[in-house]
């Protein structure tokens, strides 16, 4: 009871913004299921068996959801240091293979149907109530759909009801076409919802042209049509869930604007690699750069001006040099931390959603760089002494 307790605690402490999404469809789940199988039993249609199947694998999704939502809200540990947010994409993989096996069999059944000949059909009871089931079914999808958006959009309110509805219509192309990225679990919901209101009317459509035209093989149209749309909904909930388990990256337009938000710091000569993780609306990035030395050797002698003027060539000019090479250190040290913090500022302005950022100075070997440079600058300041001991090698 307290390892219970504690776990409870554990998930109290991080504020749900799905859970309010994944209860509506799991209370949706047993009204619509009800509608469904009642509609189902009584027209005996395969195009809403179809749509009953894809229902129920909606129910199971649902749960999954609902555990893979609470998983994932547990708090970075030593074995996971990253969190557990992508176990919202393992699980909700599981799923959407099932719905891609149920397209399968929806889209194999009709055609097995024409195959073995029309008279293997099922006899159709389609009636006033067996119709009125049917187009009932499709409202709750309605509502789903419409609901669900608005927990998406968030902002939307002050919009009259017509206004609102294009801009959540708009907003769930946006999704499912991958246009903008939302956390996976609602992701999953919208795509989902898009795809059943798309699916609950092929059963709608063809039951009411059935009836009309008393044509039965019509119905084998729905149910076909129903289980390419499951298929099509397997293949997106998998397709952006392994690429987000496999480490997609940015896509290219994004790419090119990190760069050009890298090289517009000053202090940046050159970008020796540049990686990115982009999962689940957030962004992970590594880089290696090669600093301006001039450029941030310039800024040093600006703030060490009035020491380096005040170390005369005397007795103590020794001294002196090493106390501003101390300094010196101390400052370099400073302003390479300021300068990364600049840049990661830069990119977070460009990319809010960026959680980890890994900006590290590329690697020098600075008793290769700086040889000989103390001699050079020595001869500037002072020719004749590098006479004076070419002289005296000479002469020993």
């Amino acid at each position: 009871m307290r390892a219970f307790k504690t776990t409870m605690r554990h998930f109290s402490d991080q504020k749900d913004y799905n859970w309010t999404m994944i209860r509506r469809e799991m209370i949706a789940d047993v009204i619509q299921t009800v509608i469904k199988f009642s509609a189902f039993n009584m027209s005996n249609s395969q195009a809403v068996k179809a749509e009953l199947m894809r229902a129920g694998l909606d129910a199971m999704n649902h749960v999954f959801m609902l555990v893979a939502n609470r998983w994932s809200k547990y708090k970075p540990d030593d074995s996971y240091n990253y969190g557990y947010n992508k176990f919202k994409n393992i699980t909700v993989m599981i799923p959407g293979a099932c719905f891609a096996l149920s397209g399968v069999y929806n889209v194999m059944m009709p055609m097995l149907t024409v195959f073995n000949g029309l008279d293997t059909m099922s006899e159709l009871v389609l009636n006033p109530a067996s119709l009125g089931v049917i187009f009932l079914s499709s409202f709750g999808e309605l509502y789903l759909y419409y609901k669900n958006l608005g927990d998406v959009s968030k902002n939307d309110m002050h919009h009259t009801f017509f206004k609102r509805l294009l801009i959540r219509s708009r907003l769930s192309f946006r999704i499912i076409f991958k246009k903008q990225s939302v956390d996976p679990i609602q992701d999953a919901i919208i795509t989902e919802n898009v795809l059943a209101v798309m699916g609950v009317g092929m059963p709608v459509l063809t039951s009411f042209l059935c009836y009309a035209t008393g044509l039965g093989w019509i119905d084998l149209i729905g149910e076909f049509s129903n289980g390419v749309i499951q298929i099509y909904l397997g293949y997106l909930i998998c397709k952006e869930n392994s690429q987000v388990l496999i480490g997609r990256s940015l896509q290219s337009v994004d790419y090119i604007k990190l760069l050009s938000t890298l090289n517009s710091r000053r202090e940046i000569k050159d970008i020796q690699y540049l990686k990115t993780t982009y999962s689940n609306d957030e962004l992970a990035l590594s880089a290696e750069v090669v600093y301006d030395q001039d450029f941030l050797a310039q800024k040093l002698i600006k703030a060490l001006e009035n020491d380096i003027k005040q170390i005369s060539l005397d007795e103590a000019s020794e001294r002196g040099l090493k106390e501003l090479l101390v300094k010196s250190t101390y400052l370099f040290i400073t302003h390479n931390a300021e300068v990364i913090r600049k840049i990661e500022n830069d990119i977070i302005k460009a990319f809010p959603c960026a959680t980890e950022i890994d900006i590290e100075k590329c690697v020098s070997n600075i008793k290769k760089e700086l040889q000989g440079v103390m001699q050079s600058e020595l001869k500037k300041l002072n020719p004749e002494s590098d006479e004076i001991h070419k002289r005296s090698v000479s002469i020993s």
